[in-house]
């Protein structure tokens, strides 16, 4: 009986060691640094104006706020962006939609 699995260290093989590599790990931690300290950052400037605008409101800010509009319009943006990678990363020489480089 065959095994669909491939010789040991065959091309199979080491296609399913390589999907478990870690992203972000301590090999690579400084390479990412800059922007892993920007979202904290960023956060925490989120939060704490947000926290600030609701303090003594009886609701949380809506939408039709500074806050609630700032943030949507930043979600939008962030949305638009992600669109312009996708159509960019699928519409290059032999690329298809969902395609990476490789």
């Amino acid at each position: 009986m065959a095994s669909s699995s491939g010789p040991p260290g065959g091309p199979v093989a080491d296609a399913r060691i390589e999907g478990r590599r870690v992203l972000i790990g301590r090999k690579n931690l400084a390479k990412h640094r800059p922007w892993v300290g920007f979202v904290l950052i960023a956060t925490a400037a989120a939060t704490a104006w947000s926290l600030g605008a609701s303090r003594g409101a009886a609701d949380w800010p809506g939408g039709g706020s500074l806050l609630g509009l700032s943030f949507g319009v930043a979600g939008g943006l962030l949305i638009l962006f992600e669109f312009a990678r996708w159509g960019a990363r699928s519409s290059g020489p032999g690329g298809s939609a969902g395609s990476r480089p490789g």
